[in-house]
């Protein structure tokens, strides 16, 4: 049996054997002992738990290393990662399943990323670049395309009730690439089933990320710029 349920089990019983015996002492001492089994479950779970996580991240950690990079992100959950190849100009996106025993790996050449863009709860936050071979083939929530940066308005924040907080359910980083197959490619930062808010901690680090990866890939591509089809003579 489980270590963890047997532990939560015989506190079970304790807990039993407290509301049946008569003496006050006695009782406090089964229940004292009932504790002591919960505790002891809770920690051997946290401790569980953190060895899963250590190995999932070893896992992780040496298949990327099989892939030879000179830049790499890797998820808090150790099951997507972000990899810059910068000796042989290659972009690498590699995701997998936790039952999965490898990565998924999406490869790229520097010259096929066209466009990269943050993307926040399905709204373009900055796209890059402004005008490109394509405009922008990046949709926005109204599926009409999007050629510019979206900034805050002091405004339309006046207008809001005071107090009210700003919250996130998903934030992502999206490109475009000249793939026919798949020509849009996304790689999420952060997503939840219940929103949390802007200010937060966790929200801040995954923007951190994000922008920092959206900033490496605009390199890229400005390194690599094109002059636009519509300024063709």
């Amino acid at each position: 049996m489980d270590i963890i349920l047997l532990l939560y089990f015989i506190g079970m019983i304790w807990i039993v054997i407290a509301y049946l015996v008569k003496s006050t002492i006695v009782t406090g001492i089964c229940i004292i002992i009932a504790l002591g089994m919960f505790i002891w479950a809770n920690i051997e779970r946290r401790n569980e738990a953190a060895r899963k996580d250590a190995e999932r991240r070893r896992i992780s950690e040496e298949a990327l290393a099989r892939i030879p990079h000179t830049q790499c992100f890797l998820s808090t959950d150790y099951l997507s990662a972000l990899l810059i190849n910068e000796d042989t100009k290659k972009f690498y996106i590699a995701k997998m399943e936790e039952d999965q025993p490898q990565f998924e790996i999406k490869e790229y050449t520097f010259n096929q990323i066209m466009e990269a863009a943050i993307e926040e709860d399905e709204t373009i936050l900055s796209l890059y670049p402004k005008e490109g071979l394509l405009g922008s083939t990046l949709p926005d929530s109204e599926g009409s395309s999007v050629v510019y940066m979206v900034e805050s308005d002091d405004e339309d924040d006046d207008d809001e009730e005071e107090g009210e907080e700003e919250t996130v359910e998903k934030l992502s980083l999206k490109m475009v690439v000249d793939d026919l197959g798949e020509p849009i490619v996304e790689y999420v930062f952060m997503e939840k089933d219940d929103a949390i808010a802007k200010d937060s901690e966790e929200y801040e680090e995954a923007f951190k990320n994000c922008n920092e990866w959206y900033q490496k890939i605009s390199v890229i591509i400005k390194r690599l710029e094109r002059v636009p089809v519509r300024q063709w003579r």
